[in-house]
């Protein structure tokens, strides 16, 4: 699939790594399928970091976008508003994903304030920790060591 998951129990931390060929409603699709050993909390409220840097988003549109954020609204179990940090490969793509976030406003996924995207890995991981939520006070390099 696409779309791989990993639950980072230790930091209790999302991590969602896209490669191609991959689509947005890929990302509600991961959070149906989910399996209780591979994100144990049911409310699936722990920060998310989504990584893009495998990912060419320049072909992305809004109808594309659109649906996969009004797909996950249907879903009454998923969450509100939690912590996402969104990580792109290059300048463009940053664009593609700073729509997504605002879409994600307008839809009511979540607010301005817990949305961040950047093209940097560090930074992302960096913004997740000021934002709380992630589980004791693990450094940047460590959680990157799993992730990158």
């Amino acid at each position: 699939m696409p779309v791989r998951f990993q639950y980072l129990k230790k930091f209790n931390l999302a991590y969602v790594k896209a490669y191609e060929p991959f689509s947005f409603p890929q990302l509600v699709e991961v959070a149906l399928k989910r399996s209780p050993e591979e994100w144990p909390d049911p409310q699936l409220s722990c920060p998310r970091l989504f990584d893009f840097r495998d990912v060419d988003l320049m072909g992305r549109r809004t109808p594309e976008i659109r649906r996969a954020l009004r797909e996950h609204n249907k879903m009454d179990h998923l969450p509100r508003d939690v912590p996402a940090a969104m990580v792109a490969r290059d300048e463009s793509a940053y664009g593609v994903l700073r729509m997504y976030s605002a879409y994600a406003e307008i839809e009511g996924v979540r607010t301005a304030d817990n949305s961040f995207c950047t093209t940097d890995l560090e930074e992302a991981i960096e913004w997740l920790l000021m934002r709380g939520g992630i589980k004791g006070s693990p450094s940047t390099y460590r959680i990157m060591r799993h992730v990158a």
